[in-house]
């Protein structure tokens, strides 16, 4: 256990923390599909259904879980990492989106999730930008 966390966790607690969060949501929605209608994140629904959402919030989670793993193992490792990085980082835009486009709408001051959700999405970009700039270091 030890090896693993030491080969796996060491320099990605964000990004493990971040996979938790998604998979997470996948599990909450799958309980509680009705739960974005009833949240301030109803506007995803414009897009997708409630399915469809935690469809894509678990293959994200379960997807960068492997890239985690498999990144130092596999050649295309680090790729796959940054991939998921990025298609995190969509994720959590997406659902700072949905908080922006309640302003003109509830007549209230703007969700203090909009920061939160605006944060995350940055940290998304900023890994990804930093197993990219690692995997040209290490000629991958």
């Amino acid at each position: 256990m030890r090896e693993f966390l030491r080969l796996h966790c060491r320099d990605r607690f964000f990004e493990w923390v971040m996979t938790l969060a998604m998979l997470a949501l996948a599990l909450h929605l799958t309980v509680w599909p009705q739960a974005i209608a009833a949240s301030a994140f109803r506007y995803l629904l414009l897009v997708f259904t409630p399915a469809q959402i935690a469809l894509l919030f678990f293959a994200a989670g379960a997807a960068r879980a492997a890239a985690l793993v498999l990144n130092g193992r596999w050649r295309w490792g680090a790729h796959c990492r940054a991939g998921s990085a990025f298609l995190a980082m969509m994720l959590w835009a997406q659902m700072d989106l949905a908080l922006v486009m309640l302003i003109p709408k509830a007549g209230t001051p703007p969700s203090p999730g909009i920061p939160v959700y605006f944060a995350l999405a940055f940290g998304e970009l900023v890994s990804c930008y930093r197993v990219l700039a690692h995997a040209r270091y290490q000629g991958a």
